[in-house]
């Protein structure tokens, strides 16, 4: 009679494919359900939010207008605000739009500030690059109340 061999690796096999199974349960229940969908900055509320439209001039300088059309102001020499919205228009040309859509500046309870396509639905944080990089687009909220 013969007697059937169990293979000696067997068991660790088993536990090894548990395990594995475990993790990626744990991570599908983690990322499903504890994980929130908004970021921090969708979560305070809005306290200002401005309509803008932003022009890129051959001499440099930035036109920025509200959705009427009206001027606000011109930016001359702010690389960032330049690089910023450089970032933002390239967004919207991998997906085929253009200008025509404005942008929303919106300030938020805590002193957030942040700059949302909705085209792209990409949003920019603007105090995290420090209060000298967002004055601009803090006087531009301070402005008018729109």
């Amino acid at each position: 009679m013969t007697q059937l061999k169990r293979d000696p690796m067997l068991p660790f096999v088993k536990v090894v494919i548990l395990i594995l199974v475990l993790v990626l349960i744990s991570t599908w229940i983690f990322k499903n359900h504890f994980k929130s969908d908004d970021n921090s900055i969708a979560l305070s509320e809005i306290i200002i939010s401005k309509k803008l439209h932003f022009y890129d001039h051959p001499d440099g300088s930035i036109r920025i207008t509200d959705i009427d059309g009206e001027i606000l102001t011109f930016i001359e020499g702010e690389a960032f605000v330049r690089v910023l919205l450089r970032n933002l228009v390239r967004e919207r040309i991998l997906l085929g739009v253009g200008p025509e859509e404005p942008f929303e500046l919106i300030a938020r309870e805590g002193g957030l500030l942040s700059l949302r396509d909705p085209i792209s639905d990409l949003h920019l944080d603007l105090t995290a690059f420090g209060a000298s990089n967002s004055k601009i687009f803090i006087e531009l909220i301070e402005d008018r109340d729109t």
